[in-house]
Protein backbone atom coordinates (compact mmCIF):
# COMPACT_ATOMS: atom_id res chain seq x y z
CA UNK A 1 0.00 0.00 0.00
CA UNK A 2 2.81 2.77 0.83
CA UNK A 3 4.46 1.51 -2.17
CA UNK A 4 1.60 2.64 -4.55
CA UNK A 5 1.30 5.62 -2.70
CA UNK A 6 4.50 6.49 -3.42
CA UNK A 7 4.94 5.73 -7.06
CA UNK A 8 1.06 7.68 -7.35
CA UNK A 9 3.01 10.77 -5.36
CA UNK A 10 6.34 10.16 -8.33
CA UNK A 11 3.28 10.09 -11.59
CA UNK A 12 1.65 13.28 -9.77
CA UNK A 13 5.02 15.11 -9.71
CA UNK A 14 5.92 14.08 -13.56
CA UNK A 15 2.80 15.20 -14.58
CA UNK A 16 3.35 18.72 -12.74
CA UNK A 17 6.55 19.03 -14.06
CA UNK A 18 5.46 18.05 -17.69
CA UNK A 19 2.47 20.32 -17.51
CA UNK A 20 4.97 23.39 -16.29
CA UNK A 21 7.09 22.52 -19.54
CA UNK A 22 4.21 22.72 -22.03
CA UNK A 23 2.83 25.71 -20.66
CA UNK A 24 6.59 27.37 -21.26
CA UNK A 25 6.90 25.83 -24.42
CA UNK A 26 2.89 26.86 -25.77
CA UNK A 27 4.22 29.90 -24.72
CA UNK A 28 7.08 30.75 -26.04
CA UNK A 29 6.49 33.20 -28.54
CA UNK A 30 5.06 35.34 -25.66
CA UNK A 31 8.37 34.92 -23.72
CA UNK A 32 10.63 35.67 -26.68
CA UNK A 33 8.65 38.78 -27.48
CA UNK A 34 9.05 40.00 -24.33
CA UNK A 35 12.50 38.83 -23.39
CA UNK A 36 13.24 40.77 -26.89
CA UNK A 37 11.64 43.85 -26.06
CA UNK A 38 13.19 43.87 -22.52
CA UNK A 39 16.62 43.69 -24.33
CA UNK A 40 15.99 46.45 -26.79
CA UNK A 41 14.86 48.43 -23.70
CA UNK A 42 17.91 47.70 -21.91
CA UNK A 43 19.94 48.58 -24.50
CA UNK A 44 18.67 51.79 -26.15
CA UNK A 45 18.81 52.89 -22.13
CA UNK A 46 22.69 51.75 -22.12
CA UNK A 47 24.13 53.55 -25.26
CA UNK A 48 21.31 56.19 -25.94
CA UNK A 49 19.97 57.50 -22.85
CA UNK A 50 22.88 56.78 -20.35
CA UNK A 51 24.87 59.93 -19.87
CA UNK A 52 28.65 59.67 -20.14
CA UNK A 53 29.84 59.87 -16.85
CA UNK A 54 33.41 61.49 -16.25
CA UNK A 55 35.82 60.21 -12.84
CA UNK A 56 38.74 62.22 -11.33
CA UNK A 57 41.02 61.78 -8.56
CA UNK A 58 43.52 63.55 -6.31
CA UNK A 59 45.39 62.52 -3.03
CA UNK A 60 47.12 64.34 -0.02
CA UNK A 61 48.99 63.19 2.35
CA UNK A 62 49.66 64.56 6.59
CA UNK A 63 54.04 65.32 6.76
CA UNK A 64 54.61 65.83 10.69
CA UNK A 65 56.13 69.32 11.33
CA UNK A 66 60.31 68.86 11.38
CA UNK A 67 60.63 71.74 13.61
CA UNK A 68 61.96 70.91 16.79
CA UNK A 69 62.15 73.72 18.78
CA UNK A 70 59.05 75.40 18.39
CA UNK A 71 56.66 74.18 20.87
CA UNK A 72 53.64 76.18 19.01
CA UNK A 73 54.16 74.29 16.00
CA UNK A 74 54.61 70.94 17.11
CA UNK A 75 51.28 71.17 19.02
CA UNK A 76 49.62 72.55 15.83
CA UNK A 77 51.39 69.88 13.84
CA UNK A 78 49.85 67.03 17.18
CA UNK A 79 46.20 67.86 16.24
CA UNK A 80 46.08 67.95 12.43
CA UNK A 81 45.39 64.44 11.04
CA UNK A 82 43.64 62.72 8.33
CA UNK A 83 40.81 62.57 10.14
CA UNK A 84 40.47 66.52 10.19
CA UNK A 85 41.25 67.08 6.89
CA UNK A 86 38.72 64.89 6.08
CA UNK A 87 36.16 66.66 7.97
CA UNK A 88 37.26 69.82 6.69
CA UNK A 89 37.01 68.73 2.73
CA UNK A 90 33.35 68.68 3.50
CA UNK A 91 32.64 71.44 5.89
CA UNK A 92 30.26 74.21 4.77
CA UNK A 93 32.47 76.90 4.90
CA UNK A 94 34.80 75.60 2.41
CA UNK A 95 32.49 74.43 0.28
CA UNK A 96 30.67 77.78 0.42
CA UNK A 97 33.98 79.17 -0.97
CA UNK A 98 34.34 76.38 -3.81
CA UNK A 99 30.66 77.51 -5.04
CA UNK A 100 31.61 81.15 -4.73
CA UNK A 101 34.69 80.73 -7.17
CA UNK A 102 33.80 82.54 -10.01
CA UNK A 103 35.88 80.53 -12.62
CA UNK A 104 34.29 77.15 -11.48
CA UNK A 105 30.37 78.00 -13.17
CA UNK A 106 28.95 76.36 -9.87
CA UNK A 107 25.87 78.17 -9.89
CA UNK A 108 23.54 74.84 -10.54
CA UNK A 109 25.70 73.39 -7.34
CA UNK A 110 24.78 73.64 -3.99
CA UNK A 111 26.77 72.83 -0.50
CA UNK A 112 24.49 69.21 -0.72
CA UNK A 113 24.89 68.36 -3.96
CA UNK A 114 28.57 68.79 -3.33
CA UNK A 115 29.01 66.83 -0.06
CA UNK A 116 27.28 63.98 -1.72
CA UNK A 117 29.54 64.11 -4.72
CA UNK A 118 33.03 64.49 -3.21
CA UNK A 119 34.07 61.16 -2.41
CA UNK A 120 36.72 61.40 0.40
CA UNK A 121 38.10 58.40 1.96
CA UNK A 122 41.48 57.74 3.82
CA UNK A 123 43.96 54.61 2.76
CA UNK A 124 44.09 52.03 5.29
CA UNK A 125 47.58 52.26 8.19
CA UNK A 126 48.11 55.60 6.42
CA UNK A 127 47.76 59.27 6.52
CA UNK A 128 47.04 59.32 2.57
CA UNK A 129 43.67 60.68 1.27
CA UNK A 130 42.08 60.35 -1.62
CA UNK A 131 39.49 62.48 -2.87
CA UNK A 132 37.62 62.02 -6.08
CA UNK A 133 34.67 62.74 -8.18
CA UNK A 134 32.10 61.99 -10.73
CA UNK A 135 30.44 64.27 -13.01
CA UNK A 136 29.41 65.14 -17.10
CA UNK A 137 32.03 67.51 -17.24
CA UNK A 138 35.67 66.20 -16.61
CA UNK A 139 37.20 69.78 -16.64
CA UNK A 140 34.17 71.04 -14.08
CA UNK A 141 34.87 68.17 -11.76
CA UNK A 142 38.52 68.25 -11.32
CA UNK A 143 38.78 72.09 -11.67
CA UNK A 144 35.72 71.84 -8.29
CA UNK A 145 38.17 69.10 -6.80
CA UNK A 146 41.14 70.71 -6.95
CA UNK A 147 39.61 74.02 -5.80
CA UNK A 148 38.16 71.91 -2.79
CA UNK A 149 41.59 71.02 -1.48
CA UNK A 150 42.84 74.55 -2.18
CA UNK A 151 39.63 75.86 0.32
CA UNK A 152 40.01 73.42 2.79
CA UNK A 153 43.91 74.41 3.39
CA UNK A 154 43.01 77.79 3.40
CA UNK A 155 40.17 76.47 6.25
CA UNK A 156 42.50 74.89 7.65
CA UNK A 157 45.26 77.75 7.89
CA UNK A 158 42.19 80.07 9.49
CA UNK A 159 41.49 78.44 11.73
CA UNK A 160 45.20 77.90 13.37
CA UNK A 161 45.39 81.60 12.91
CA UNK A 162 43.02 82.62 15.18
CA UNK A 163 44.04 79.79 17.58
CA UNK A 164 47.28 81.00 17.25
CA UNK A 165 46.24 84.71 18.40
CA UNK A 166 44.99 82.96 21.38
CA UNK A 167 48.13 81.53 22.03
CA UNK A 168 50.01 84.66 21.61
CA UNK A 169 47.75 86.74 23.79
CA UNK A 170 48.04 83.94 26.43
CA UNK A 171 52.38 84.07 26.06
CA UNK A 172 52.02 88.12 26.29
CA UNK A 173 49.76 87.85 29.40
CA UNK A 174 52.33 85.47 31.11
CA UNK A 175 54.95 87.61 29.78
CA UNK A 176 53.69 90.89 31.27
CA UNK A 177 52.69 89.06 34.42
CA UNK A 178 56.29 87.78 35.00
CA UNK A 179 57.81 90.90 34.26
CA UNK A 180 55.72 92.43 37.14
CA UNK A 181 56.79 89.63 39.79
CA UNK A 182 60.19 90.53 38.22
CA UNK A 183 60.12 93.80 39.09
CA UNK A 184 58.60 93.19 42.85
CA UNK A 185 61.48 91.01 43.05
CA UNK A 186 64.67 93.67 42.07
CA UNK A 187 62.04 96.14 44.15
CA UNK A 188 62.77 93.77 47.20
CA UNK A 189 66.48 93.14 46.00
CA UNK A 190 67.03 96.87 46.36
CA UNK A 191 65.48 97.98 49.30
CA UNK A 192 67.36 95.23 50.83
CA UNK A 193 71.12 96.42 49.55
CA UNK A 194 69.84 99.99 50.79
CA UNK A 195 69.76 98.04 54.30
CA UNK A 196 72.86 96.45 53.82
CA UNK A 197 74.86 99.29 51.84
CA UNK A 198 75.07 96.91 47.79
CA UNK A 199 75.29 98.33 44.98
CA UNK A 200 72.00 98.43 43.00
CA UNK A 201 71.49 95.13 40.91
CA UNK A 202 70.86 95.98 37.74
CA UNK A 203 68.68 93.82 35.20
CA UNK A 204 69.11 94.96 31.21
CA UNK A 205 67.54 93.64 28.40
CA UNK A 206 69.99 91.90 25.98
CA UNK A 207 69.24 93.35 22.34
CA UNK A 208 70.44 90.83 20.04
CA UNK A 209 68.78 88.02 22.24
CA UNK A 210 65.83 89.37 23.32
CA UNK A 211 66.72 88.43 26.96
CA UNK A 212 66.89 90.01 30.28
CA UNK A 213 70.17 89.49 31.97
CA UNK A 214 71.62 90.30 36.03
CA UNK A 215 74.81 92.62 36.01
CA UNK A 216 77.07 90.50 38.58
CA UNK A 217 80.53 92.41 39.04
CA UNK A 218 83.73 92.07 41.06
CA UNK A 219 83.06 94.97 43.87
CA UNK A 220 79.15 93.16 44.45
CA UNK A 221 81.07 89.40 45.15
CA UNK A 222 84.04 91.41 47.30
CA UNK A 223 81.22 93.18 49.32
CA UNK A 224 79.25 89.87 50.25
CA UNK A 225 82.12 88.20 51.72
CA UNK A 226 81.41 91.01 54.45
CA UNK A 227 77.98 89.86 55.22
CA UNK A 228 77.45 88.11 57.84
CA UNK A 229 75.35 85.21 58.12
CA UNK A 230 71.61 86.39 58.21
CA UNK A 231 72.46 88.89 55.57
CA UNK A 232 74.01 86.25 53.72
CA UNK A 233 71.11 84.05 53.48
CA UNK A 234 68.75 87.28 53.16
CA UNK A 235 70.71 87.76 49.74
CA UNK A 236 70.84 84.20 48.26
CA UNK A 237 67.30 84.23 48.77
CA UNK A 238 66.56 87.08 47.21
CA UNK A 239 68.65 86.43 44.24
CA UNK A 240 68.08 83.11 43.77
CA UNK A 241 63.87 84.50 42.97
CA UNK A 242 65.05 86.96 41.12
CA UNK A 243 67.56 84.60 38.62
CA UNK A 244 64.16 82.01 39.13
CA UNK A 245 61.56 84.82 37.47
CA UNK A 246 64.38 86.11 35.20
CA UNK A 247 64.18 82.23 33.23
CA UNK A 248 60.42 82.50 33.44
CA UNK A 249 60.35 85.17 31.86
CA UNK A 250 63.00 84.61 29.53
CA UNK A 251 60.88 81.34 28.39
CA UNK A 252 58.13 83.00 28.25
CA UNK A 253 59.27 85.91 25.78
CA UNK A 254 61.25 83.46 23.65
CA UNK A 255 57.87 81.34 22.96
CA UNK A 256 55.98 84.69 22.47
CA UNK A 257 58.47 85.69 19.61
CA UNK A 258 58.51 81.97 18.25
CA UNK A 259 54.39 82.15 18.33
CA UNK A 260 54.61 85.64 16.24
CA UNK A 261 57.20 84.46 13.73
CA UNK A 262 54.98 81.38 12.64
CA UNK A 263 52.97 81.98 9.29
CA UNK A 264 49.70 79.23 9.33
CA UNK A 265 49.79 79.05 5.80
CA UNK A 266 53.14 78.20 5.22
CA UNK A 267 52.18 75.73 7.82
CA UNK A 268 49.82 73.69 6.52
CA UNK A 269 51.38 74.10 3.44
CA UNK A 270 54.27 72.00 4.70
CA UNK A 271 52.19 69.54 6.34
CA UNK A 272 49.16 69.40 4.55
CA UNK A 273 50.98 68.11 0.78
CA UNK A 274 49.21 67.69 -2.06
CA UNK A 275 50.62 64.41 -3.88
CA UNK A 276 49.08 64.64 -7.15
CA UNK A 277 46.11 67.05 -8.08
CA UNK A 278 43.04 65.96 -9.85
CA UNK A 279 43.51 65.93 -13.57
CA UNK A 280 40.62 65.82 -16.46
CA UNK A 281 40.42 62.90 -17.83
CA UNK A 282 39.02 61.79 -21.45
CA UNK A 283 38.38 58.06 -20.47
CA UNK A 284 34.46 58.08 -19.10
CA UNK A 285 33.98 55.54 -16.12
CA UNK A 286 32.97 52.26 -17.34
CA UNK A 287 28.80 52.19 -17.35
CA UNK A 288 28.76 48.26 -17.66
CA UNK A 289 26.67 48.24 -20.53
CA UNK A 290 26.76 44.65 -21.57
CA UNK A 291 25.70 44.00 -17.70
CA UNK A 292 22.35 46.13 -18.26
CA UNK A 293 21.83 43.88 -21.56
CA UNK A 294 22.09 40.65 -19.63
CA UNK A 295 19.69 42.14 -16.33
CA UNK A 296 17.43 42.89 -19.52
CA UNK A 297 18.00 39.54 -20.79
CA UNK A 298 17.00 37.91 -17.43
CA UNK A 299 14.44 40.05 -16.51
CA UNK A 300 12.71 39.63 -19.44
CA UNK A 301 12.68 35.84 -19.23
CA UNK A 302 11.01 36.31 -15.70
CA UNK A 303 8.82 38.77 -17.11
CA UNK A 304 7.40 36.45 -20.03
CA UNK A 305 7.03 33.23 -18.32
CA UNK A 306 5.07 34.78 -15.43
CA UNK A 307 2.78 36.41 -17.92
CA UNK A 308 2.72 32.60 -20.06
CA UNK A 309 1.44 30.87 -16.63
CA UNK A 310 -0.81 34.18 -15.54
CA UNK A 311 -2.62 33.41 -19.14
CA UNK A 312 -3.09 29.95 -18.76
CA UNK A 313 -3.76 30.16 -15.52
CA UNK A 314 -6.82 32.44 -16.54
CA UNK A 315 -7.70 30.36 -19.39
CA UNK A 316 -8.51 27.67 -17.01
CA UNK A 317 -10.43 29.55 -14.58
CA UNK A 318 -12.66 30.54 -17.24
CA UNK A 319 -13.54 27.37 -19.13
Amino acid sequence: MGEENMNQKVTDEEISLREIVEIIWDGKKIISLITVIAILISFVYSFFMIETTYKTKASLTINPSEVENNQTIKYFSSIIDANLVMQQMKNPKVLEQVIKEPDLNTDKWSITSLQNSLNVTKEDNSDIISVDMEGLDPNKIANITNATIKATRTQLAADMNRKLEEIIAQYKASMEEEQEKLNAAIAEYNAFKERANLPTLVLFEDVAGGNYQLEANRELLEELREFNKEDQVKFKKVTTEVNRLTNLYNSSRAKYEEAKQIDTEQVISNQVVVLSEALALDKPVDQNKLLNIAIGLVLGLMLGIGVVFIRNYWIETSK
